[in-house]
């Protein structure tokens, strides 16, 4: 398979993809362990493996890139050259501060190796930069809201999330579409995310929703909130909030707790 060209492009330029699964090459691997983000209290907290990858397309562009953390393993072994088809991604923006530029970035959740070949230096170019901005850019580096108002889906209407007010923009990261359609929370597979959950001891046939909540908030801010590197995640976005809870809801009468112990 061909490495494929226009890629990052098409991304910076918030355009679609030249084709649906993209082939690109590894330029570089880090992987390494990141400390908890601290969203849920634990009396022990650990360390998560991750891994970044820094990858080319066809015109040697650059682009940074994170792989969903049951894939660490995978991560692991690749070498520079290897090419990879993506066979489930999510494109994203990011940046380090609120100076430096938004650059494109892939959250990969499936990836296939399909080859290897030479990748000297003198094919490496830069990374691109996005080329649109979009409305309210600015906020992308804001922390959500951290009122004590806490939304509940059995009484509260969903908030919304658009490029207007894309509440989800958080901790440096942002998503072109609401994080709960570009990574809905009904598509996350709880048995996948509970091998790498720390704290998540209980068997699912067990498991109370509040800790499902905790163990999906937890996925959320370990592997899509820290890819800036801002630290620990103090609050999530009121979006993903609601979504989780109305995907595992508390029995009537119950309240929520806030954004710790859900």
């Amino acid at each position: 398979l061909e490495v494929t060209k226009g890629f990052v492009t098409s991304l910076a330029d918030m355009e679609d993809s030249p084709v649906e699964e993209p082939v690109l090459s590894v330029y570089a691997t880090k992987p390494g362990y990141h400390k908890d983000t601290g969203l849920v209290r634990v009396d022990n907290p650990q360390t998560i493996k991750l891994t970044e990858l820094r990858l080319c397309d066809g015109d040697g562009h650059q682009i940074h890139a994170r792989l969903n953390n049951n894939l660490s393993d995978v991560g692991s072994v690749l070498q520079r050259g290897d090419k990879i088809r993506l066979d489930l991604y999510t494109p994203l923006r990011y940046r380090i501060n609120e100076s430096s530029p938004k650059m494109p970035a892939l959250f990969i959740h499936r990836l296939s190796r399909v080859g290897n070949h030479p990748l000297p230096d003198s094919a490496i170019g830069k990374m691109l930069t996005c080329s649109r901005l979009l409305s309210r850019e600015h906020l992308d580096n804001d922390t959500p809201d951290g009122s004590n108002f806490i939304i509940d889906p059995r009484r509260d209407p969903a908030p919304v999330c658009d490029n207007g007010n894309r509440l989800c923009a958080a901790y440096g990261v942002r998503f072109l579409t609401c994080v709960c359609e570009a990574i809905p929370v009904s598509k996350l597979n709880l048995e996948t995310i509970k091998s790498d959950c720390y704290f998540a001891t209980d068997e699912m046939e067990h498991m109370s929703n509040s800790h499902k909540r905790n163990m999906v908030f937890w996925w959320y801010a370990t592997n899509v909130y820290s890819i800036a590197g801002k630290g620990k995640i103090a609050r999530l976005p009121m979006c993903l909030e609601y979504a989780v809870r109305k995907e595992y809801p508390n029995a009537d009468g119950i309240p929520y707790k806030g954004n710790r112990l859900q």
